[in-house]
């Protein structure tokens, strides 16, 4: 780590992942983050520090394709590539706080993917927190697309397509869509591989629903435009030890929006129950 408090970190295949570690002097917990896709894990400095003062250290990778991380923006052969990154941040979480209660969060294609983790990699997690998680996107594309992606991904494993985020589906705060437009570590480009893998991973994810048997804490808003909200709460509704909040009148992230101030009250009272 230096003294900026980032590191790089490398993935099973060498990749060099960038990451940001938010310490606090007597950390009574911590807490791994997986951004969302097409963003960066810079952007949950607010987060980390409202966590810091509740005495959570935060600790976050940068997947990679993303952020500052090696990579082609947005682009991964197989999804597994993005579960290796997340053993790494793992990893380098343990590294750094061997004896703390672990607590893993994930934003949108993040939430999926430690959903996802979860079913079968739980041992050394205390709980799971998942916002606006990818189980099913908003609006999912038409079926008959699904064999032509999978199709020109074996002609160019390394292709992709331009899949842009306006700001309003974002937040409903001006200054937030702003940011976020504005920001030169977001990209809007999806990789075959990436579209195959988010639809596949959240059809697996509901599929084994009845089976998730570990704390979870999921939020979501019913206004969201790219995760299925439907999806959180069908799948809540059959999963054990999960806590569900909905949330209205907020775009896709809930941490910088309207709720910002409830989210954090909420994360920091679900990861209390799991400290001495």
């Amino acid at each position: 780590m230096d003294d900026n408090g980032t590191y790089i970190y490398p993935s099973a295949d060498g990749t060099k992942l960038f990451g940001y570690i938010w310490p606090c002097e007597s950390p009574r917990a911590v807490m791994a983050l997986v951004h969302g896709f097409g963003e960066h894990s810079g952007r949950y400095v607010h987060m980390a520090q409202a966590l810091n003062v509740q005495d959570i250290a935060v600790i976050s990778i940068d997947l990679r394709g993303h952020g500052r991380s090696e990579g082609k923006r947005g682009v991964v052969k197989n999804y597994s590539e993005f579960r290796a990154d997340l053993e790494a941040l793992l990893t380098k979480t343990r590294e750094l706080y061997p004896s703390l209660p672990l607590i893993l969060y994930g934003h949108s294609m993040g939430g999926g993917i430690v959903l996802d983790y979860g079913y079968d990699n739980n041992a050394n997690l205390a709980a799971i927190i998942a916002s606006a998680p990818l189980i099913k996107l908003a609006t999912p594309p038409p079926a008959i697309l699904t064999p032509i992606v999978k199709f020109m991904l074996r002609l160019n494993p390394k292709g992709a397509i331009k899949q842009p985020i306006d700001g309003t589906k974002i937040s409903s705060l001006k200054p937030e869509q702003r940011l976020y437009l504005d920001d030169p570590l977001n990209h809007g480009q999806c990789g075959f591989g990436t579209a195959i893998g988010m639809v596949e991973t959240g059809e697996n994810i509901m599929a084994r629903a009845a089976q998730w048997d570990m704390p979870l804490l999921m939020v979501h808003s019913r206004d969201d435009v790219l995760t299925d909200f439907a999806a959180s709460e069908t799948f809540a509704a059959q999963a054990q030890k999960t806590e569900f909040h909905a949330f209205e009148n907020s775009a896709h992230e809930l941490h910088n929006d309207i709720h910002r101030t409830k989210i954090y009250t909420l994360m920091t009272e679900f990861i209390g129950r799991f400290t001495s």
